[in-house]
């Protein structure tokens, strides 16, 4: 079956619903964001898994007052949009998130880890003059970084 998209794709797109990059769990991806990606979007923020309303989430954590961690992830996810690298920005939001709920922040509840965790950023490959990473041992303390220029090679054909 062969799909067409039209209308606009946005470049740098964001679909904060329910599992909406669930397809990338798998090696042939089919679903939302493979199709914004084909539609012409560089760059898509998607949930790995299905997010609490408003509503859902007082209605299990009644002592979360009015607590909206589902805004608080659209918001964060908007605003690292708005940024030069927004795929790092993204990341970066979440490890703040993270950093909250580990030091105990007390306007986080304990299960508000749940949202952080579940925002892939993923784009199409396209070519970049540095490759940066980083992984955190938050248990021991630890982390690493490293990061490299990337100089491109003439095609020899």
């Amino acid at each position: 079956m062969l799909a067409t998209i039209s209308g606009f794709i946005p470049v740098i797109s964001a679909m904060i619903a329910c599992a909406s990059g669930g397809d990338y769990q798998f090696d042939e991806a089919t679903g939302l964001v493979a199709a914004m990606i084909l539609g012409g979007a560089q760059l898509v923020t998607a949930t790995l898994w299905s997010l609490p309303t408003a509503a859902g989430y007082r209605q299990f954590a009644p002592a979360a007052g009015d607590h909206d961690p589902m805004a608080e992830a659209i918001i964060g996810v908007d605003r690292a949009h708005e940024e030069p690298d927004a795929g790092r920005a993204v990341n970066q939001w979440q490890r703040d998130q993270m950093r909250r709920w580990r030091d105990g922040d007390t306007k986080l509840p304990s299960h508000a880890a749940l949202f952080c965790g579940t925002l892939p950023t993923l784009g199409a490959i396209r070519p970049s003059p540095r490759f940066v990473m980083e992984l955190d041992d938050p248990v021991l303390g630890r982390r690493i970084f490293h990061a490299y220029q990337v100089q491109a090679l003439p095609l020899v054909s």
